[in-house]
């Protein structure tokens, strides 16, 4: 029980922060044009085997990080259109990633079912550090990032993305 004791409390903050940023109203961050490069934004993180991976071994001209967990359902609503954006944009340089801050053996079961096309790295206290500067500091999952070819951040999304915001965002980007 006590293993799972800072997952648990993780979890109750999350869904308080959801809570808090819906009573707010705030609305996702969009640096598309306010970029700015100065922040590192490269992490290393295990996948589900354990295996180290670093961000610079995904040369992407977008790189879309997502920020799930196996509990949260407005994650798993999402993923399977990430699937869907990752086949359909891979050859014009878009790289889904997904960290999910659980333990590996839940996390597997759920890319494994839904066939997941992308790389998923794992943690828990870790992943919620590179989640926090990636500016997640409310704790709130789903969050999703976009960094541009430059690995500046250039939009963030706190909360679940809808049905063709994604899609949208990437072929804006990939526009300009």
């Amino acid at each position: 029980m006590t293993k799972h004791l800072p997952l648990a409390l993780f979890s109750l903050i999350c869904l308080l922060a959801g809570w808090g940023l819906q009573q707010q109203n705030l609305q996702p961050t969009d640096k598309l044009t306010t970029a700015s490069p100065k922040v590192d934004y490269q992490f290393e993180l295990p996948d589900l085997d354990g295996n180290p991976h670093h961000s610079s071994e995904w040369d992407a001209s977008l790189l879309i990080v997502n920020f799930w967990a196996s509990w949260c359902g407005p994650c798993l609503e999402e993923m399977p259109r990430f699937i869907n954006l990752q086949s359909r944009f891979a050859e014009q340089g878009v790289q889904f990633i997904g960290i999910g801050i659980d333990q590996a053996e839940p996390l597997r079961k759920i890319v494994d079912r839904l066939g997941v096309n992308y790389p998923i790295l794992q943690g828990d206290f870790e992943a919620m550090e590179v989640a926090k500067k990636f500016g997640n500091t409310y704790g709130v999952l789903p969050y999703t990032s976009i960094l541009n070819h430059d690995r500046a951040l250039i939009h963030e999304i706190a909360g679940g993305v809808k049905p063709g915001e994604m899609e949208a965002l990437i072929v804006q980007l990939l526009n300009r």
